[in-house]
């Protein structure tokens, strides 16, 4: 009888003892992998699609900078005129060159989408004592016909009166330093699907 019970024994495969794992996480992951792609893929996909609209949201998008661009125009100007409260002797020179002077790009200004006009007026704005104006010229008239209108196509302007002191003659004088910048340069929408 013996003998029967080993032959017995033999033939009987043994139980797994951890039965209940495995038959939840089989040894062949074929389908959780497959699964797992599905899920990946379309996340995948989300981001990209969220990519492609913001990248379309950007490219048609319009936005105006003229404002800001005016605004930087006249800081770049005002500071390389005024200097602690006194204009510079330089700008009552002939020979005075305001955009090598404040280092403003020439064929920008006079691309016709830029325009500055610097006025020094003696105390009480009687007498004109230096003027400068570069650019489009017929911006100061529609910088003040948009005062008064509105106007969507007209430039947008920054115009600044501040008290400066100067020096001619070897006398120290006040006068008012009048600024008026323009911009009226569009952005341009550039299509991405035509």
């Amino acid at each position: 009888m013996k003998k029967m019970n080993n032959k017995f024994l033999k033939d009987k495969k043994p139980q797994d003892k951890n039965f209940c794992v495995n038959s939840f996480f089989p040894k062949s992951r074929e389908g959780g992998e497959k699964i797992f792609a599905i899920w990946e893929i379309s996340v995948f996909a989300i981001i990209g699609l969220g990519i492609v609209i913001g990248v379309v949201i950007l490219y048609f998008a319009d936005v105006d900078v003229r404002e800001i661009e005016s605004s930087v125009l006249y800081n770049k100007v005002a500071d390389c005129v005024v200097k602690q409260g006194y204009v510079i002797d330089r700008i009552f020179n002939d020979d005075f060159d305001i955009f090598k002077e404040c280092e403003i790009n020439k064929e920008t200004i006079n691309s016709g989408d830029f325009y500055f006009k610097v006025e020094l007026l003696d105390e009480g704005w009687k007498n004109l004592t230096k003027e400068i104006r570069r650019g489009s010229m017929n911006f100061d008239a529609d910088c003040k016909a948009a005062k008064n209108v509105k106007a969507e196509k007209y430039p947008k302007c920054t115009e600044k009166k501040e008290d400066v002191v100067y020096y001619k003659n070897n006398e120290e004088k006040i006068a008012t330093l009048y600024i008026l910048t323009a911009s009226n340069q569009e952005g341009k929408v550039i299509p991405a699907i035509k």
